[in-house]
């Protein structure tokens, strides 16, 4: 039940990154539309995540578990390649994030 409860208080935590910082990464104008697209594709992982768990199961037991694994270490890896938003303005138009 803990590692359960754990499981969730570290998704619930993504999920509130990913919203804070898409919304430092887009302009105002688009922000809203970044945002409710970047929450569309967040349900897909609780969506498929029981039937990939079923078919990948069924073929070796340890399966499901490190494909979550390493598709978890392969977001985390290209995180890093995100630009550093502490310290900048938001910008308000497409034109004036490509100045900066």
């Amino acid at each position: 039940m803990c590692l359960s409860l754990f499981g969730r208080l570290v998704g619930a935590g993504a999920t509130a990154i990913t919203m804070l910082y898409t919304s430092e990464l887009f302009p105002t104008e688009h922000r809203n539309f970044a945002i409710g697209c970047s929450a569309t594709v967040a349900q897909f992982g609780p969506l498929l995540a029981p039937y990939i768990v079923d078919v990948l199961g069924k073929m070796a037991w340890w399966l499901p578990t490190t494909v979550c694994g390493l598709l978890a270490l392969i977001a985390s890896l290209l995180m890093i390649f995100l630009p550093e938003t502490r310290d900048t303005p938001m910008p308000d138009t497409i034109n004036k994030m490509n100045l900066s």
